[in-house]
């Protein structure tokens, strides 16, 4: 089974063109497989990306939406968008370790991610490089 991430940089411009090549690389990567797509937020490209999956899922349904949130808190209506929730006990960590503690799951769990950031400094630049030191498949959208 093939398990993909979204994170990343808000996606601005012609959603379109975007919304197009994460369906392409959904088509390629997953194909007719059994998949996990694993989106942990709701900021920055992680609705287009969403909307990317629930479009995909209607002539493939053999892709299932994981919501991995960092916080417990997101609400009712938005963990509904999804096939599942998988919780984690992070009560104890503070919000910025929670994200980090998640990121890095993430990181490890998935065979591909679908990225959007620019900065070398940025948090996705460092989980980009950690996917790609991990020899995993990464997709940055900020170059098409």
């Amino acid at each position: 089974m093939k398990i993909c991430a979204f994170f990343g940089q808000s996606i601005e411009g012609n959603q379109d063109k975007y919304i197009a090549e994460i369906l392409r690389i959904l088509e390629t990567e997953i194909g007719d497989e059994n998949a996990e797509i694993l989106i942990g937020g709701i900021e920055g490209m992680i609705p287009t990306a969403l909307l990317c999956c629930n479009i995909y899922k209607k002539s493939n349904p053999n892709i299932k939406t994981v919501l991995v949130p960092s916080t417990n808190d997101f609400p009712h209506f938005y963990r509904e968008l999804f096939d599942t929730t998988l919780y984690f006990s992070l009560e104890d960590e503070t919000p910025e370790s929670a994200v980090i503690y998640r990121n890095n799951y993430m990181v490890n769990l998935c065979n591909v991610f679908i990225t959007n950031f620019h900065e070398n400094d940025s948090c996705e630049f460092q989980l980009c490089k950690r996917a790609l030191n991990a020899e995993k498949t990464v997709y940055n959208l900020y170059d098409i």
